[in-house]
């Protein structure tokens, strides 16, 4: 029913931040992948690797799954993009992280969530920071090219319970 209707299948979801070990974790992705590719041509994106910090997970991930996926899903979440909005704001730098976990992969980024908290203390209307915040991160990952970030999915359009979206529910 779904053949031709799916780009890709992502296979797990932040395993790192689920206390699952990378070893564990490729040892799930390997047969997942080759059972995936005995019946469709469709990408197979590992996990999203939470939360733009967990290179060292990524590389133990990469070295144990034998090349057994397409692309890597990664989640840069809490990171300035060049600056914005502050340089001293979150975990670090947008770009260092996708510009790192790229290198480690040896394949493209599908970015399957990011995001920008709409209840963090901005220093302007939060929807219009978040609106910013979207725009510098889509004009980043489109400067570093589609071989870096094949694909960027924002998180998410509105939820009302964690304060996560581009819209609240006012």
């Amino acid at each position: 029913y779904y053949r031709g209707k799916i780009a890709a299948i992502e296979v797990f979801n932040e395993p790192d931040s689920q206390d699952i070990l990378a070893a564990d974790y490729a040892r799930l992705l390997v047969p997942v992948y080759d059972k995936i590719k005995s019946v469709s041509d469709v990408a197979v994106i590992s996990a999203g690797i939470c939360c733009g910090q967990s290179h060292a997970y990524l590389q133990n991930v990469i070295q144990a799954a034998q090349g057994k996926f397409d692309a890597v899903g990664w989640h840069p979440y809490g990171l300035s993009v060049e600056g914005y909005p502050s340089s001293n704001w979150g975990y670090g730098d947008l770009r260092d992280s996708i510009v790192r976990a790229r290198a480690i992969a040896g394949k493209p980024l599908w970015l399957t969530e990011i995001g920008a908290e709409l209840g963090y203390s901005w220093t302007q209307n939060p929807a219009d920071a978040v609106a910013e915040y979207l725009k510098r991160a889509y004009d980043l990952m489109r400067t570093l090219g589609a071989d870096t970030v094949a694909h960027a999915l924002w998180y998410t359009y509105q939820n009302s319970t964690d304060g996560w979206g581009l819209v609240d529910n006012s």
